[in-house]
Formats: structure tokens, sequence, C-alpha cells
């Protein structure tokens, strides 16, 4: 979902993209109240092991920090990732004497041709997905190991991400590639007054005749296909060829006559919704019913009981990063402490650190289901990105052909 620069922060937080999934039941997120979960069917990602270098079991050497907290800081991330604006988060630049610097992520794109490029240089820090971390990791320039010794609260995150095979790159866990921070699941926006939520409880809701017309989705094949998996019951992590292109493809080329448009900006999703040019968007997030609520809109966010799909969010630091120590410090304040908490109230998300959630506001942690460790373990779905063409699982490569043909009606 790219990001509209010229809105204000607090607008922009749900303008992010690389988002991904969740299977369960039906859940519907009016504005303040909770989550609801029906009866569940679904499991979680069923993730292959690594392979390659973050296979070998050998944790990488850490790398000695030098120097003291203070002077630059230059980010690559998404807008309201930085806190600007949050008084706990400018406190914190103020009493570290942090310079701050920030290129807002603007699109959709892998950061990773950013950061390869001479732009990238500059950095200290980049945000990235859980789905390619290890790929990346694999490549050996973009991400340096961050250890527990570094950023304590690696060591205190709930097992389904201290334990996960996305951020898997040695036996005792002491060392990841990069910093999971934040988590979420992303949804059907459906207009209350249009859409009866039980009209959703199927991904194949979506095809009824009365809602022709009155669908929108972003154009953007990561999210296109990982709700398309989930909506057939298949697991994104693990998506053959065979399975893109026959049940995914299937679902796809009924549901894409009934979209009105494919917009590229939570703008133009907000907008439409409260127009009511559409009553339904696809790939949506829970912090929607908010901005929809400032618009006099009440609209339900809807997991259907196929599932459906979720993101992690990570903090990645490049060999060449010019600071270190400052994005070590950073890295701390987004895992740990009011800094944390704060910023998962301002971005409506959840932390991978259960102390930081305990700790986060009543209107944005009832939002989220009270056994969280049960929510991700168990009912959420994370895509793997995949670039063997040989391989048993479909490439991006070829999610994004698919998504192209989808589009053009082959």
């Amino acid at each position: 979902m790219d990001r509209e620069p010229t809105k204000p922060p607090q607008e922009q937080l749900i303008t992010r993209r690389h988002f991904l999934y969740m299977a369960g039941g039906v859940v519907a997120v009016a504005a303040g109240a909770p989550i609801l979960l029906a009866a569940c069917q679904g499991a979680n990602s069923t993730v292959p092991a690594p392979t390659g270098a973050a296979a070998s079991g050998k944790c990488p050497t850490k790398i000695p920090l030098s120097g003291s907290v203070g002077g630059a800081l230059s980010l690559f991330e998404w807008e309201g990732y930085d806190g600007k604006g949050v008084p706990q988060w400018d406190s914190w630049y103020k009493d570290n004497k942090i310079n701050l610097t920030v290129k807002y992520v603007t699109d959709q794109s892998n950061p990773s041709a950013t950061m390869r490029s001479p732009a990238g240089k500059a950095y200290d820090v980049f945000s990235f997905n859980q789905g390619d971390v290890l790929n990346a990791w694999a490549d050996g320039d973009l991400l340096t190991p961050i250890s527990v010794d570094e950023v304590p609260a690696l060591a205190k995150m709930y097992p389904f991400f201290h334990d996960s095979p996305f951020f898997h790159i040695c036996d005792n866990q002491d060392v990841f590639p990069t910093v999971p921070w934040q988590w979420g699941p992303l949804g059907l926006i459906a207009r209350d007054d249009n859409v009866p939520v039980k009209d959703l409880a199927s991904w194949q809701g979506l095809l009824d005749p009365k809602y022709k017309g009155k669908i929108i989705t972003y154009d953007d094949p990561l999210n296109a296909v990982s709700q398309g998996a989930c909506a057939v019951n298949l697991d994104p992590a693990t998506l053959t060829k065979d399975q893109l292109n026959g049940q995914v493809k299937d679902f796809w080329k009924k549901l894409f006559p009934q979209l009105k448009t494919v917009v590229t900006s939570t703008g133009d999703q907000a907008d439409l919704l409260a127009s009511g040019d559409a009553w339904i968007s696809m790939m949506g997030w829970a912090y929607n019913i908010s901005q929809l609520q400032g618009m006099n809109v009440k609209a339900n966010f809807i997991i259907p009981d196929e599932g459906t799909y979720g993101f992690i969010d990570t903090i990645a630091i490049p060999p060449w990063a010019p600071d270190r120590r400052n994005a070590i410090a950073w890295a701390n304040a987004m895992m740990s402490g009011d800094t944390a908490v704060s910023l998962q109230e301002s971005t409506i998300g959840m932390s991978t650190n259960p102390e930081v959630n305990a700790k986060v506001s009543g209107d944005v942690r009832n939002l989220f289901p009270a056994d969280l460790d049960a929510f991700f373990s168990k009912q959420l779905k994370f895509n793997r990105t995949w670039r063997d063409p040989n391989g048993p699982y479909a490439t991006m490569a070829d999610w994004t052909q698919f998504w192209n043909e989808i589009k053009s009606g082959v």
C-alpha cells in the first residue's frame, strides 16, 4: 500500500504495505470494539526450515560497538515508525542528542534495491518484511547480526517470534538477522451500513452479484496472492506454482470482475469507502476503522473463516551503517519501555515483546484477543519470499507474473 507524503503522519500509519496473514473465524472490529473470533478452522503458516547460510547452525560473529549514543541517525522507514510527534519519542531523541534524518518508504517495493543503491549507503536502519529476511541474510550484503546482548528484549519475545524460522540464523538464537518489533493482521474493511458481517464469513461472499462494482483492492502482487491463497485454504509461505496457477488463479479470475477499481493508496481506499462508491476494501488494517470513523463512516474489520494474512515488521541494520551505536539504541527503544508502548499505540499494532503489550492502552490492546500467543501462533499465516525458479515453491517473479495476468484478463 503506497504512502502519501502529503498527508499528516497519523493518516499515513496504515499506508504501509508488505503487510501479511491470519486464519480463523469471522473477526469484526467496529470502531472501539474488540476483535470477535468465531470457531477457528485455520492453522499458522508452515514455514520450511532455513536453507543455505541460514541453516549452518553457527552463530555469526557479533559486531563490536564503539562510541556513545548521540549524533546522527538516518532511517529508511514507513512514515509513523520514526515516532516523530509522539511525546515519548520526541523526548527520547532530545535526551539522547540524536540528530534524526528520515526517508519514508513510499511504495510497496522491496527496500533491497534502494538499500543497495548509492542512496542506501546513508542509512543506519531500514524496514524489512519477514518474508524477505532470510533471502537477504543469505545474500550476505544487506543485513548484520543483532545480538541479545545489544537488544535484550529479543530474548523476551513470544516464542513464536523468538523461535520462528523467519529469523533463525543460528542454533542458540542469541543472534538475529533483524529485530522483529511489530506484527498485525490484514483483512477486509466493509461499510457497516451496506455489508452485513455474516456476508463475508467466507471469501466466497465477495463473489455475490450484489457486491459487483463495490469492491476495491490494492495493486500489489504480494498482498493479492497472499490473500488469494488464504481464501482457498492454502498457505502463502509454501505456495507451489501449480497451486498459484490453479486454485488461486481460479479464485481471482472469478473475483476480479467484481472489483470497482484497483487502488494504489489508502487515501483512495478511504475516499471510496467514505463516499459509498465502494463498500468493501480488501487488504485492510484495523487502523482503517479509526480512519473511517474520523470521516463519520462506521466500518468493520472482517477476517473470513478460511483465514487471511498478517505481517511482521522488522528493523534491519546494514553493514555500512555510519552510526551503528545509535541504530542499536533506536532498536532498543522500539522494543522496550515507554517509547515502545507509545509507538504501538500510535500505529495501532502489537509488539513481539509481551511486556510492551501489557502496558498498551486499552483502546488499542482491546482491539486484539486476550490470548495473543494463541492468536498469532495458531491463527496467523505469513508469506515467505522464494527466488529459486527450480525450487518447489512459486517465486516472487511468479507472483508478479500472476498478478499482471489477472489484471490483463489472461
